[in-house]
């Protein structure tokens, strides 16, 4: 029987442009699990707030944890956000792990195919 977890954390960081945020919600359906809900501008001013509850999720050990990042709610993302979401995804590679991309935004899937392209 999976355990269940109550644990939600959200970090909501203005950034330096106007109307530009990103607001993170952390959940721990279960043991082992990670569910990260963004929604907002994923971009160079806010990156850095993903990826600060990305090292902090995987600092408290990620040697087979699922990750999941839920990016529905992304209404903008740009090359720091992506850079982001990479870094993890190798990060958890290489420790056994595994980094899920949930629900990409139209945003997050033309950004995805843009990289691929090139």
């Amino acid at each position: 029987m999976d355990e269940q977890v109550d644990d939600t954390t959200t970090a909501m960081r203005p950034a330096a442009m106007s109307g530009d945020r990103l607001v993170v919600e952390t959940h721990r359906p279960r043991s082992g699990v990670v569910v990260l809900l963004v929604s907002g501008d994923l971009v160079a001013e806010t990156a850095a707030t993903l990826e600060r509850l990305l090292s902090e999720t995987l600092a408290s050990g990620s040697r087979g944890r699922r990750v999941a990042v839920d990016l529905s709610g992304v209404t903008t993302i740009t090359a720091p956000g992506l850079d982001v979401l990479l870094e993890a995804q190798e990060r958890l590679d290489a420790e056994g792990g595994r980094l899920e991309l949930l629900a990409p935004s139209s945003p997050v899937i033309l950004l995805l195919h843009e990289a691929a392209a090139s």
